[in-house]
């Protein structure tokens, strides 16, 4: 399978993975910002990383081969630090409005490239310590909105000619956490989890193995 991946951290789980294939790691990326800047701030979000020497990859979407499946990782950073109020003063039409967006982008970058899409499920919400990115709202609040942001995407994944590739129920603790031994630092799936993720990509095709 050629398989890239593009989003946040989180689509580092796919390094020891991709050998035909390549991360395309975004830096910090929200899936509001890939909404609100389309493809214009994805190309933005890559050179910003490379001014900072964090990559030399400018043309990274000349990497990716027609026919390649891409899995979309994004959507973790958003239920972490922003969506709890917003859910709160909108409620869950927010969510809504906001997977809409973001697949029409994935569906303009598909359609440029002629790449096949695969939405991964949003990572389950965790207490991260991450100083610069802090949890706001509390954990519960957070779990329920990221079972209701998986929920929107699958709904509307198919309208934007994408799969949903949905590894929650297999990484996931009862209460809502990352199981033991998938998590390397408790909040970002590690490579165990990338097997998983791999085949949950296959099935959403099919069950196929996907070019």
């Amino acid at each position: 399978m050629i398989l890239h991946a593009i989003g946040d951290s989180h689509c580092r789980l796919f390094w020891d993975l991709t050998d035909r294939g390549r991360v395309h790691w975004l830096g910090p990326m929200l899936m509001h910002r890939v909404a609100r800047d389309g493809l214009r701030g994805l190309r933005a979000a890559r050179e910003w990383l490379g001014v900072r020497g964090e990559t030399s990859d400018r043309d990274w979407v000349a990497t990716i081969e027609p026919g390649a499946t891409v899995a979309w990782c994004f959507g973790e950073i958003d239920v972490r630090c922003h969506l709890a109020e917003r859910v709160a003063e909108g409620g869950g039409s927010i969510l809504l409005s906001l997977t809409g967006e973001f697949l029409a982008v994935v569906e303009e970058f598909s359609s440029k490239t002629k790449t096949r899409p695969a939405i991964l499920s949003v990572t389950p919400a965790t207490e991260s310590r991450n100083a610069e990115y802090p949890c706001r709202g509390a954990l519960s609040d957070r779990r329920a909105i990221t079972a209701l942001l998986n929920d929107a995407l699958r709904v509307r994944c198919p309208d934007f000619g994408a799969v949903f590739a949905d590894v929650f129920a297999e990484v996931s603790t009862p209460d809502g956490g990352i199981r033991r031994g998938l998590t390397q630092d408790g909040l970002h799936l590690g490579p165990a989890a990338a097997p998983i993720a791999q085949c949950a990509i296959e099935m959403a095709f099919g069950g196929l193995h996907v070019a």
